[in-house]
């Protein structure tokens, strides 16, 4: 018997998101060239944009985003240079999951494959080119997208995973239960055998 759950984001999960943004990364924009970043910014420090401005993406999903950047900036898996790239994308990425995903409250809900399909179009009929290999002009359009659903996919399958786990056993103790209640009883022994 297989069983599938869908990833979903959890309470606990929901919890470690906010708890985690505390302090100054709980502000909606984060001045890159303040004090705050100092160990995260290069000496020679010449990029045009200042700050991350998340206050225009969508309510639910703002919180994600933000932790999604905390988490690889601090376990330094994205340099502050990158986390300002895929920042300029925030608008039409705003836009997008606001047409297409109005409901949506987590990335999980939105299918990676359908969504890139989807951002592709917007972005092409919003005026950005496509490359001589197929892709996008601009990486950092198309891989924020990829980076955020696999993110959280993988963030929330960790507690999936173990709800589906439990949820095996409890399924596998019932099959037990449920076995030996139809054994004929010629199968089960004499009971002051039985040891």
């Amino acid at each position: 018997m297989s069983v599938a759950l869908k990833i979903t984001n959890t309470p606990e999960k929901i919890g470690e998101i906010s708890s985690t943004l505390i302090g100054y990364w709980q502000n909606d924009i984060w001045y890159i060239t303040g004090p705050f970043f100092n160990d995260m910014r290069p000496e020679k420090w010449s990029v045009r944009n200042k700050a991350i401005d998340f206050s225009i993406l969508p309510a639910p999903l703002r919180e994600e985003v933000k932790f999604f950047f905390v988490k690889r900036l601090t376990e330094q898996s994205l340099r502050l240079q990158s986390a300002l790239n895929y920042g300029i994308c925030f608008s039409r990425l705003a836009e997008f999951i606001s047409n297409s995903y109005p409901n949506a409250n987590s990335f999980v809900e939105i299918h990676l494959d359908k969504a890139m399909t989807k951002w592709r179009s917007y972005l092409v009929n919003h005026g950005m080119s496509v490359g001589k290999d197929g892709h996008l002009a601009s990486k950092s359009y198309e891989t924020i997208l990829q980076q955020l659903c696999g993110f959280f996919e993988s963030y929330y399958a960790r507690a999936t995973n173990l709800k589906k786990m439990f949820g095996k056993l409890e399924i596998y103790q019932a099959q037990s239960l449920i076995r030996v209640t139809i054994l004929p009883s010629k199968f089960l022994g004499n009971p002051q055998t039985l040891s």
